[in-house]
């Protein structure tokens, strides 16, 4: 298992809700085209209300999801500041994975990312895959850091698959 760095300061990682639908709506609104493009491969407004609705939704047994929520203002309301999906895909999980822009390179990526790992372990999977551009060197190196062996294969011009592989940290059969 991959022990969780510490969080950022003021941030709190944790499997998305229901009752997260607005605020995760709310989320990927304010990313800014560029994060969206990176996200999604696809320039857009945020995300749908069929999105959103999936995204939160009470499948937790073959997919899951994390939010990074940051303690917002005086009042101490909280905001979505990252969001990672794990989804069923061709062999095992496909993650994807955004952070708010103001949030980014400060350790929320690899929170959440190490949080998708220990469910995923916990669960028995195998691989993660991530569809990336060859040329987002942000999530590119965060995988490359953690420690894990990866692959990383090119299906089209411009983008890649990475590859996580679990098995070294799954955990042993009794």
């Amino acid at each position: 298992m991959i022990t969780p760095s510490s969080s950022p300061a003021h941030v709190q990682i944790r499997p998305i809700r229901a009752d997260d639908r607005h605020e995760l709506a709310r989320f990927y609104a304010r990313l800014s085209a560029e994060s969206r493009y990176a996200r999604f491969h696809a320039v857009g407004n945020g995300i749908g209300a069929k999105a959103v609705e999936l995204f939160c939704g009470p499948e937790h047994e073959k997919r899951e999801g994390f939010v990074a929520e940051a303690i917002e203002g005086e009042r101490g309301g909280h905001a979505i500041v990252g969001h990672l999906c794990l989804e069923p895909g061709a062999s095992d999980l496909e993650m994807a994975i955004a952070v708010a822009d103001d949030w980014q390179r400060r350790g929320v990526g690899r929170t959440l990312l190490n949080a998708a790992i220990n469910w995923a372990a916990d669960h028995g999977i195998a691989r993660l895959e991530a569809t990336t551009f060859s040329t987002n060197s942000a999530i590119l190196g965060l995988v490359a850091s953690l420690g894990c062996p990866t692959h990383t294969s090119s299906p089209s011009a411009g983008a890649v698959v990475v590859t996580i592989d679990l098995m070294g940290i799954l955990p042993k059969a009794a």
